[in-house]
């Protein structure tokens, strides 16, 4: 495709690649002060180091001669010196379609520039294209998004197909320094996607480049194809012009549209209410900038006032007299009444959890439902709240459910609460803080805590934490007496709750209809032995059923594999049956040994900072660029060692997975659920990627080329926190792989990984949109349970050449399937091998389960409480602080606990939490029972020892004795409650603690930062690794490797 327009009399698109210096090459020196005018207006910027090359080149076919142009593009980074106000619902039109953007600040600035591969070439003299200042889009809300499709583009480096993914950049035709007056207006400009090559061979760096332009010449390093800019128009007012290509392909199998777009029709001007501004006779306009109001904007886009007689909706749900769903007099806070519970005032939702907050619902497993009101639930620093529509789908609360109220002037120890250091005392007859079993009056075991994060006395909570998860779709009764304070003198209950104990009328009708309940939680208690005299505070709820924590699962599993599906009728029987899933191979890497040079091109860190894939994730976040410009992500660690001396063969590709969420699977999608609760099939399917390591022992004599099959052993591997399958590359899992002749294969943990970075910070500021991590999450499960079949299916990768020896003989065992996981891939592994129909045998390397347990204890986590992000990235980035934290957009201290127990509830359907019952001896439905081994690393800097004693308890397991020396453990009677394992082999599940030597971590919800992070030290060693290896057999156990002595990961 050639267009003639205006300042733009050749090249029409570009395939742009990261670029960075090459090795001892001359650094680009910073230029400040340099202006830019676009047709969005003037600026300075300072010009930072070179981002990216750009190329001239043939989409489809449809431009032959782009390849021999000499003008390519530097892309460089830029730093604005003014704030630039975003343009909403700005129209661009391209080869792909027409888009509605939100146009936000520029951030990058690109220069006609000359290249040569031989030599430093002269800066073009009259150059045929402008200079572009690209500026980041972001899609307007309700507008069309693109289908992921994949294009064929030709330039000076090769030939190759990449997948173009969304649009990130608009770039503009900009008049730098004032050499072009009047490019402003020119026609062409060039919008930039997102791009990821899924062609053979893979695209190899090409080094050196000499390149020059403007601001001199520079010899790079083209690494990776990263974005494809296309020609694109902004329309005129008036009619919408078009884009009209001479495609190369008729039926457009590829997904290019073909023939002549219709003219699309001149879009309506908005109604000034609702166009993002705030015009004149509004106070408010959706989340527009300089907005007075305390609550979210009305949709006559005034602001809220509770007291006016106006319901504002969605803040109040009454105002005065006007309480038409009310069904008693409107509360002072624009509440319906029941929609707070009086017996702890100190935050809308507590105490937590509560039946008070759930409604009777005759067809749930429970007959109840949770029913919180948009108006209790909690609320951001823009005052707006989380929408309760998903947890008022559920028939309880989560079976590993904090409990947090708030009691003033409490003092645990002149209380004698149970600590988190003798969890046996919840069982002492005098106990004050006790959780009783309705049915069976029997105690939970618990601990008590107070929130250490708080910052004052008046914002602290109270926790009282299951030390074993609550049992499902169970009633609870929480109790609390005789409660002192700090002087020993006892706290008075609360008035309401006072009238309930001592009988006394409230002159309340609310409050009177509910006194029988609380009589029948008195009874309760009562037949407990628990008096009802000294009762300082006492409420109930229900843990939610199994349905409600698995049965978004387990349909998308069953309709998937099952008739609808792969076709295998039984899924408990760990036999493959019906077709294999589809899947493609995109690259395999015979890998060379790697020599004398200490494997400079093998395995990456073990537990790196971050790498460019998370840096380039979250370089595509809009919000985050200020904070990134400076920063260049080919610097940091790769995950794709080039050479190994445990791995032999690298095969990558691509597998198809039936998609459950709407509108798509990419990060974003949520669950449309029909009338049973389960999800609906999206007609679209998902493609999902795969590495898969082969060991050196798998072949006869250790050569990926020339050795013959020694078939090993299949296993899925599960990275950890907001990582890729790359972490399969790390040095740890390549030790285990070759030590034990095991073939690894991972995929992302969909709505867990690097990809999902936007949703991240998108819920950071905005918990509503947690459902999207949530339900993504759940689609996750389904790709590994997918890529696991491949593993096994003999239509699967066993009968794929890239799996065979030169002989075509398998180097799989498909015998058996195998899951190894680490950290997340712990976490998250627990609830896969719950759901997981094709192997029985799990690993859970350092792992936890209850996020709102681990979250406060991790130091993981303080770089999203406090919005210092960019510590993911690098460790020399940790303290760039952001206004995108958790605490930063939830500020009300008091309410954070309630924030993390909510949040839970969500949670349970993607970690092991909300399936922990089921895990080892009660198998879901259609699922085998498995068996797991749990590695702890003590005092883990990253994972809380606490949530995996909590979870070892929960799937029945035992542990390894000696754990640790006298003296190590805080606890009085460490790991109570988990009984030893008697002798060895051992066929159950177990846990087995590794200990470094890091001191003991912190008693309260707080991380341990004390001595070196333990976390990655049992993958690590090497009798770690060979207990591993005898687990995951087909008749395997636990073996003792520590001659009877505690277990030492030095």
């Amino acid at each position: 495709m050639v267009l003639t327009l205006a300042g733009m009399a050749d090249a029409a698109d570009f395939t742009c690649y990261r670029a960075a210096p090459t090795r001892g090459a001359a650094r680009f020196t910073a230029r400040p002060g340099v202006s830019v005018v676009d047709e969005f207006g003037s600026s300075t910027v300072g010009v930072a180091k070179p981002k990216l090359l750009c190329a001239p080149t043939d989409v489809n076919g449809d431009d032959p001669g782009a390849p021999s142009r000499p003008d390519h593009l530097e892309d460089y980074f830029i730093k604005p010196a003014t704030r630039f106000t975003t343009l909403t619902r700005q129209t661009v039109v391209d080869r792909f379609g027409t888009w509605t953007f939100d146009v936000k600040k520029a951030v990058a600035l690109q220069v006609p520039t000359a290249k040569s591969h031989t030599s430093p070439p002269a800066p073009p003299a009259n150059p045929s294209i402008d200079h572009f200042q690209c500026h980041r889009v972001n899609r307007s809300s309700g507008t069309a998004k693109l289908t992921p499709m994949t294009v064929t583009v030709t330039d000076q480096f090769g030939s190759m197909s990449v997948q173009v993914r969304k649009p990130t950049r608009l770039c503009s035709p900009a008049d730098k320094n004032g050499e072009d007056p009047g490019a402003e207006q020119h026609a062409a400009h060039l919008l930039c996607y997102k791009v990821k090559q899924v062609s053979q061979p893979r695209f190899a760096t090409v080094s050196p480049l000499f390149t020059a332009n403007q601001f001199g010449s520079e010899t790079l390093d083209a690494r990776r194809p990263s974005e494809l800019c296309v020609y694109a128009v902004r329309p005129p007012a008036g009619p919408t012009p078009t884009v009209t290509p001479t495609l190369a392909c008729p039926d457009c199998t590829n997904g290019t549209p073909s023939g002549t777009p219709t003219p699309a029709a001149t879009p309506s001007p908005p109604p000034l209410c609702g166009n993002g501004t705030i015009d004149a006779g509004e106070q408010c306009d959706g989340s527009a900038a300089g907005s007075p109001c305390p609550g979210a904007c009305t949709p006559l886009c005034q602001c809220p006032v509770c007291g006016d007689g106006v319901v504002d909706q969605p803040n109040e749900e009454c105002d005065g007299a006007d309480a038409p769903t009310c069904p008693g007099m409107c509360q002072p806070n624009c509440a319906c009444p029941g929609v707070c519970d009086p017996l702890d005032p100190s935050v809308c939702l507590y105490p937590f959890p509560n039946d008070f907050f759930t409604v009777v619902d005759p067809t749930t497993p429970t007959g109840r439902r949770v029913n919180f009101s948009l108006t209790a639930m909690p609320r951001n620093k823009a005052n707006v709240p989380i929408d309760p529509t998903d947890y008022n789908r559920a028939d309880g609360f989560s079976p590993g459910q904090s409990i947090e109220l708030r009691v003033p002037g409490y003092d645990p120890v002149q209380t004698g609460a149970v600590p988190i250091t003798d969890i046996e005392r919840a069982f002492d007859p005098a106990q004050p803080i006790v959780v009783i079993n309705a049915s069976t009056l029997q105690r939970q075991l618990i601990w008590s805590e107070i929130d250490s994060n708080a910052s004052t006395e008046a914002t602290r909570a109270l926790y009282v934490r299951p030390a074993i998860n609550f049992d499902e779709g169970t009633r609870y009764i929480v109790a609390l007496r005789n409660v002192k304070d700090a002087t020993g003198a006892l706290i008075a209950p609360s008035a309401d709750f006072l009238a309930y104990r001592d009988g006394t009328p409230t002159g309340d009708a609310a409050k009177e209809a509910r006194r029988a309940h609380m009589e029948d939680v008195f009874a309760t208690l009562a037949a407990a032995g628990i008096g009802r005299t000294d009762l300082y505070l006492a409420w109930d709820f229900t843990v939610a059923s199994r349905d409600t924590l698995s049965k978004r699962a387990l349909g998308m599993r069953d309709d998937a594999l099952g008739p609808n599906g792969l076709g295998d009728p039984d899924l408990a029987d760990l036999q493959v049956a019906g077709a294999a899933p589809s899947f493609t191979v995109t690259s395999v890497a015979n890998l060379p040994p790697c020599g004398n040079d200490g494997c400079a091109g093998g395995a990456p860190p073990d537990n790196p900072p971050g790498g460019q894939e998370f840096c380039d994730a979250l370089q595509t976040i809009s919000e985050l660029e200020p904070f990134l410009s400076g920063v260049d992500c080919n610097l940091l660690p790769n995950s794709t060692p080039t050479e190994s001396d445990q791995i032999a063969r690298r095969v990558e590709g691509t597998f198809t997975v039936p998609c459950y969420l709407f509108p798509d699977c990419e990060p974003g999608g949520t669950f449309a659920l029909d009338g049973s609760g389960k999800p609906i099939k999206n007609p679209a399917s998902y493609t999902a990627n795969f590495i898969c390591n082969i060991p050196r022992s798998a072949f006869s004599n250790g050569d990926g080329a020339t050795g013959t099959a020694v078939p090993a052993r299949p296993s899925l591997y599960g990275h950890g926190l907001l990582g890729t399958a790359s972490e399969v590359n790390a040095g740890n899992v390549q030790a285990m792989a070759d030590e034990h002749n095991v073939l690894f294969c991972a995929t992302d943990w969909a709505g867990f990984s690097t990809s999902d970075a936007g949703t991240v910070v998108a819920t950071l500021q905005d918990a509503s949109n947690f459902p999207k991590m949530v339900d993504r999450m759940q689609e996750g499960f389904l790709d590994f349970i997918f890529l696991g079949r491949l593993l096994l299916h003999p239509n699967g990768f066993a009968g794929n050449a890239a799996f065979q020896d030169a002989a075509g003989h398998s180097l799989i065992d498909a015998s058996h399937l195998y899951y190894d996981g680490n950290s997340q891939g712990g976490i998250m592994g627990g609830a896969l091998t719950a759901l997981a129909p094709d192997f029985n045998r799990s690993v859970l390397g350092v792992p936890g389960m209850n996020y709102s347990t681990l979250l406060q204890r991790s130091v993981d986590f303080t770089a999203y409480a406090e919005g210092k992000l960019l510590g993911a990235v690098s460790d020399s980035l940790a303290d760039v602080d952001t206004p995108f934290g958790l605490y930063d957009n939830y500020p009300n201290e008091l309410e954070r606990p309630l924030l993390f127990a909510l949040l839970q509830m969500l949670w349970d359907r993607g970690e092991a939490n909300g399936y922990a019952r089921h895990i080892t001896t009660d198998p879901l439905p259609n699922t085998p029972a498995h068996t797991v081994l749990l590695h702890e690393a003590f005092g883990d800097h990253q994972v809380a020892n606490i949530t995996t004693e909590v979870e070892t308890r929960t799937i029945g397991g035992s542990i390894y004795q000696p754990a640790l020396a006298p003296g190590r453990h805080s606890d009085v009677n460490p790991y109570f409650g988990i009984p030893a394992i008697p002798s060895f082999p051992f066929a159950g599940s177990a846990l087995v603690v590794w200990d470094a030597g890091t001191p003991t971590p912190p008693t309260t919800n707080t991380p341990n930062f004390a001595g070196s992070d333990p976390h990655g030290k049992p993958r690590s060693e090497p009798a770690a690794r060979q207990q591993k290896s005898e687990f995951l057999k087909p008749n395997g156990g636990v073996i003792d490797v520590c001659g009877g002595a505690p277990c030492l990961a030095p």
